[in-house]
Parts: structure tokens; sequence; C-alpha cells
């Protein structure tokens, strides 16, 4: 399965972090699911690093999707760190 995430990480902040939820078929804050994949080492082997050019790629080939523009991804984080969400809003 292919995933994207979008993260900012400074020592002096928490981690933000907006990912493709598969099932929700939707962009989500999720910094502790995307904590879970990023920080952990035997998901090394899975992972790779791109530019954005190419996760506007991979997101458009493989999730048939639009990777949000950097305006969308921080108003994404601001309203998620706000609302408290750790795993992504709540299902409606």
């Amino acid at each position: 399965m292919t995933s994207l995430i979008a993260f900012r990480s400074r020592a002096t902040e928490p981690l933000r972090a907006v990912m493709w939820h598969a099932a929700r078929k939707q962009w989500i804050y999720a910094p502790a699911l995307a904590a879970g994949l990023l920080f952990d080492d035997s998901y090394a082997d899975e992972s790779t690093s791109v530019d954005r050019a190419a996760a506007e790629d991979l997101a458009r080939e493989q999730l048939h999707t639009e990777l949000p523009s950097p305006e969308r991804l921080e108003a994404m984080c601001e309203e998620g760190a706000r609302m408290g969400w750790s795993y992504g809003p709540p299902r409606e």
C-alpha cells in the first residue's frame, strides 16, 4: 500500500503531520499515526523521503488525488492542533 505523509519536525515543536488515510480516502492531520510510521525503525526499508514534486506525482499516480497546497497543509495542521487531534478528525 502506498501512502504519503507531509510533515514538519522541529526539536522545539510538536510534530505536525498530514497524511493520506486510505480507508477514508482523504488527507487528515494525524501526527501520532505519522510518528509511528516515520520514526519506527521497522518501517525504514519501506519508506522513502521525496521532494514536493515527487510527492505530487505519487499522489496523482498512486493515490488518485492531489497533494494539498502548502497553504492548505498548514491550515490543516493549525486546525488539527487547535482541535487536539492526534489520530485524525473524528469520523462523522
